[in-house]
């Protein structure tokens, strides 16, 4: 594969979705059959409504400074999917990618007839990639960002080192309950 062809994502659309199921089972699963890489990482965890990119493009140039290779997975991305799961500020390349996606792809395919399975979400297979790909790459440390499940986040599943919370809002309250505490 050319450096310069856009890795395949179009089937990942299947497992796009408007409303998520929030859990943890799903994404223990699908990370088991990989080996675990979210407990093989120093992680740091970015919670909040507002303020996580910022935190977390601090955090990384800090990080980078004291001579650490920093993983970082945010969400959205604003221009490919690529720009996601990043090492020192660099996306992720084209073929790496490219190799996750096929690798997950199969996996998925394989356990086409595990229930548990059955419900993943996009969001939950790209914060695997960028597991896999930060312990296949041996990061010093990962940045991760909490997506929008609250305390069943798919990001969850990790054993953060320490975790950083920025200003909370109530922007998701037709999903997640309608209070602080739900």
């Amino acid at each position: 594969m050319k450096e310069t062809q856009l890795p395949d994502v179009s089937w990942l659309e299947a497992y796009r979705t408007d409303s998520p199921n929030f859990g943890l089972e799903r994404m223990e699963r699908l990370l088991e059959l990989r080996g675990k890489p979210h407990l093989q990482l120093s992680v740091i965890h970015i919670a909040g409504t507002n303020g996580k990119g910022s935190t977390i493009a601090h955090l990384r140039q800090l990080l980078q400074q004291k001579g650490l290779k920093v993983g970082t997975f945010t969400s959205p991305y604003l221009v490919s999917y690529n720009e996601q799961i990043a090492i020192n500020g660099s996306a992720i390349s084209d073929l790496d990618l490219q190799q996750l996606l096929t690798d997950y792809q199969a996996l998925l395919a394989q356990q086409a007839d595990d229930a548990l399975l059955l419900g993943v979400t996009e969001f939950e297979i790209a914060t695997a990639l960028a597991y896999d790909y930060f312990v296949q790459q041996q990061v010093d440390v990962a940045l991760i960002e909490v997506g929008m499940g609250g305390l069943l986040d798919s990001t969850n599943v990790c054993r953060p080192d320490l975790t950083a919370i920025s200003t909370i809002g109530l922007d998701h309250v037709a999903l997640l309950g309608d209070s602080l505490e739900k």
